[in-house]
């Protein structure tokens, strides 16, 4: 399925509420296509980004 945060729409197998990523900043990137299932955000926040993985 696809899912959107931030404008950045990414596939996911089912529906989740990633609104806590918003203390993080906005969102400007999902690596969403990872070998190891795992989902990433990039997340921009007062100019500083960051990378957060689940």
């Amino acid at each position: 399925m696809i899912q959107k945060i931030d404008g950045i729409e990414f596939k996911i197998k089912e529906p989740y509420d990633f609104g806590f990523l918003g203390e993080y900043g906005k969102v400007f990137k999902v690596f969403d296509d990872q070998d190891s299932g795992n989902i990433c955000f990039g997340t921009d926040k007062d100019g500083q980004k960051y990378l957060s993985i689940f």
